[in-house]
């Protein structure tokens, strides 16, 4: 086969005829709902937030304090980045590709086309040094945003090596195209009432009661504690939310008070909205190389919205110091030197 000299390059190309048919049939592009954050003005969403009545007036009743936290969320992001239809990419991008990204990317193909349509010295010159820049920025965009997802890790260990995980090893899901949410729903019905039909028979567990103090009250939440749990959570969203958590760890020293007031005023009560209560339930599998199309090859995984998240983070620290103040360890450890 022919083989071209060096042009764009230090490469050579070769030139061949291959017959080969697809097999595969085209998949249309799909089109779905979503939020355009790149053009969003951060600090006019900001600075209408700060006046809203979530912050000037908020309710004392915790069930209208935390639907006025839902509903003036989501109207500020009705406001200021409206659902607009849009085609789901057939590929995904990574996740450090910005608006810079693109339009340095947009410029690049410019060039090129230029420098083919024209073939001179300057414009190839200027195709080659346009694909310079977009190197560095690409080079850059992805140092700064790993180092920052690193830095918002602090000294959590755990959340470190998750990081480096998803750095090192990016996750291609099989999707099943066989089954669907009945049959997932079905399956893990059926599961629960296996388990429960063989456990029936089985002897109650013995329960030693011992006296001590009981938990009658929880301790209140104060700025500051609640402002190292937005820093120390993951930025995971749910579709329940009504603004993605990456934008409430963005602005701790804002949302801090609003997350602290609402935890208070449900720890204060003793009840929990019942639209807190709601999950999305995802199917996930077990672990690599089982089979996506097996209902028993996954395990549901319950995605609750932030704010559902935080109460519960701050009632089980209430609950584990409560236990260990009163814990028979020390009992046990002295009982074991006396012996």
């Amino acid at each position: 086969q022919p083989v071209d000299p060096p042009m764009l390059s230090d490469h050579s190309s070769i030139v061949l005829n291959i017959k080969a048919q697809c097999l595969q049939e085209r998949i249309e592009p799909l089109l779905r709902q979503t939020r355009r954050w790149r053009s969003v003005n951060e600090n006019e969403l900001v600075d209408d937030l700060l006046h809203s009545a979530l912050f000037v007036d908020p309710p004392v009743d915790v069930d209208a304090a935390f639907q006025s936290y839902e509903n003036t969320l989501r109207e500020l992001l009705d406001k200021h980045a409206p659902l607009t239809w849009c085609r789901v990419p057939t590929r995904k991008s990574t996740c450090w590709f910005d608006a810079d990204c693109h339009a340095t990317k947009k410029r690049t193909r410019l060039l090129e086309r230029r420098f083919r349509r024209l073939g001179t010295d300057s414009a190839k010159l200027d195709w080659q040094n346009q694909f310079e820049v977009q190197r560095c920025i690409f080079q850059s965009k992805f140092n700064s945003f790993w180092l920052s997802k690193i830095d918002t890790c602090g000294r959590d260990s755990r959340l470190i090596w998750r990081v480096a995980d998803e750095l090192l090893c990016p996750s291609d899901k099989p999707q099943s195209k066989l089954i669907n949410a009945d049959d997932m729903g079905n399956h893990f019905r059926d599961k629960v009432s296996i388990i429960r039909a063989a456990t029936a028979s089985c002897e109650q567990p013995e329960v030693i009661e011992r006296e001590c103090d009981p938990l009658t009250t929880f301790e209140p939440v104060s700025i500051d504690e609640e402002t190292a749990m937005i820093r120390k959570t993951p930025a995971r969203s749910c579709s329940l939310d009504p603004i993605p958590s990456w934008f409430v760890k963005k602005y701790p020293a804002i949302f801090a008070p609003v997350l602290c007031r609402l935890c208070n005023l449900s720890l204060a009560t003793g009840t929990l909205p019942k639209t807190l209560k709601c999950a999305i339930v995802r199917p996930r599998l077990k672990k690599p190389g089982l089979d996506p199309d097996a209902p028993q090859s996954y395990r549901p995984i319950s995605n609750l919205s932030y704010i559902s998240k935080c109460v519960e983070r701050i009632v089980c620290r209430r609950f584990v110091s409560h236990a260990d103040k009163h814990s028979l360890l020390p009992a046990r450890q002295s009982a074991s030197r006396s012996s």
